[in-house]
């Protein structure tokens, strides 16, 4: 057996981190609920550095509800309740304020907890509702906040608890637990960072989710989320919907779609729509076919792009600028495809 040095292996073994096995959102809960209980005053000199984060991280808190709660001049009292009545993080600030943090990680809210929560602490605890700050605490990542912001909570994301840990560090934080925590939300963010730094033959789950946020920002409209499916599933992005018809990204693959309810027209509809593409698409700068098979159901391929749609470089990285240009030249196929169709209903009236 071949032995190496201990320098060696310092640089090349990397320090076990408790979080890359306490992944849950239970996990995430208890990590919340241990920094932010470092606010209370009781604890100012116990640990000065953890103290002012813990400070910093209610600064932030009651900060990202943009004017809808003012914090309080001074932090005195704090109650931290894990799991109070399903709440996953309940803060009484001062006995006056209170912080509602729904804390996810890769799941996301449903059945209208995060409204039954804010009326729950307004009646059972008492809090004035201008002194309820709600808070949706993500370190994971969705395609859409918009029922989050409607139920009146502030999203607070992966990036801004980044920012108060690394407030921390700056403060001269050396506690083991929160160290591992930055490192662990630190390798989350490097992934989904990665669809511009790794090549698109080796890129992962979090590369994919990367670039269709990345996507949502340049066409400015869309939605993604992972797609189950016997063979395994795929990461899928799907934008530009002109009345039934629309398009798919199922990871390397571009589809064009169309959404039909009435299954007796469904054949008929998807046949139609197929037709016209591949016609139109004769005098456009993609190539397009019909898929390996038909399905049938109300959302159904009608044709693919011959090839991938992603635009490399010389090195086989992503080269966003060119890939956003060919999923607009699809959505001008799709325009100039209805056109043509309108084009043939008009003339048969």
């Amino acid at each position: 057996m071949k032995h190496f040095p201990d320098s060696l292996l310092e640089q090349t073994v990397a320090a076990p981190n408790i979080f890359d096995f306490a992944t849950s959102e239970l996990s995430q809960d208890a990590f919340i609920c241990w920094l932010l209980s470092w606010a209370d005053r009781l604890n100012e000199n116990s640990h000065k550095s953890l103290h002012q984060t813990g400070k910093a991280f209610l600064d932030a808190l009651f900060n990202a509800t943009n004017g809808k709660v003012t914090k309080p001049e001074q932090y005195e009292k704090i109650e931290v309740k894990k799991q109070y009545k399903n709440i996953d993080v309940l803060v009484i600030v001062n006995d006056t304020f209170a912080i509602i943090i729904e804390d996810k990680t890769n799941t996301q809210n449903h059945s209208d907890q995060l409204r039954r929560y804010f009326a729950q602490v307004e009646s059972e605890e008492k809090v004035a509702k201008d002194k309820i700050a709600a808070i949706y605490l993500k370190t994971g990542d969705q395609a859409s906040y918009r029922e989050v912001e409607e139920a009146g909570y502030s999203v607070f994301g992966r990036r801004d608890l980044l920012n108060v840990l690394e407030t921390g560090k700056s403060f001269g934080v050396d506690n083991s637990i929160f160290l591992d925590f930055h490192k662990y939300l630190l390798k989350i963010e490097e992934g989904i960072a990665g669809y511009e730094s790794v090549p698109v033959a080796n890129w992962q789950w979090s590369c994919w989710t990367g670039f269709f946020l990345e996507l949502q920002k340049r066409l400015g409209e869309g939605s993604w989320d992972y797609v189950p499916n016997p063979s395994g599933g795929f990461m899928g992005f799907w934008w530009y919907w002109r009345d039934d018809k629309y398009l798919q990204l199922e990871m390397e693959k571009l589809c064009f779609k169309i959404e039909v309810e009435d299954e007796s027209k469904q054949s008929a509809r998807r046949n139609d729509w197929h037709a016209v593409l591949i016609e139109e698409s004769v005098n456009a700068p993609l190539a397009i076919s019909k898929p390996s098979r038909f399905g049938k159901g109300t959302y159904m391929t009608v044709a693919i792009l011959d090839d991938d749609y992603r635009r490399t470089d010389s090195s086989g990285l992503l080269d966003i600028d060119a890939t956003v240009s060919v999923l607009r030249q699809a959505q001008e196929l799709l325009d100039s495809a209805r056109n043509r169709i309108d084009e043939q209903e008009a003339a048969t009236d």
